[in-house]
Parts: structure tokens; C-alpha cells; sequence
């Protein structure tokens, strides 16, 4: 088998290395969307703010 010569082989070259390239960025841009589509989106109740007792109140009782 015999390799083509000139600009060819190099246009054949440097076009597979953008698709190459494109691969990894490719699955780095699309890794977070499992994470985001995963995540819990339910938030927990506040606990109820507890009344605060006076100085004299305490004292009365």
C-alpha cells in the first residue's frame, strides 16, 4: 500500500487531527450535564423561628 504524496496526504492529515480534537473537547463540554440533571433539587424546610423570651419573662417564671 502505497501513501499519497504532497498536500493531499497532508490535507487528509490535519483534517483527521481536528476530528480527533474534537472528541475529547466534545466529552469535557457534555461531562457536567449528567451531574446537573442528577442533583437533588429538593430543598429542606427552614426550621420555624423559636420565640425569644424576655429578660423579665424568664425572671417571672
Amino acid at each position: 500500500m502505497e501513501l499519497a504524496a504532497g498536500t493531499a496526504y497532508a490535507d487528509a492529515f490535519v483534517a483527521t487531527l481536528h476530528g480527533t480534537a474534537a472528541l475529547p473537547i466534545a466529552a469535557l463540554g457534555t461531562a457536567p450535564l449528567p451531574c446537573l440533571l442528577v442533583r437533588n433539587h429538593t430543598r429542606q424546610p427552614e426550621p420555624e423561628p423559636q420565640p425569644v423570651r424576655t429578660t423579665a419573662e424568664a425572671a417571672a417564671s
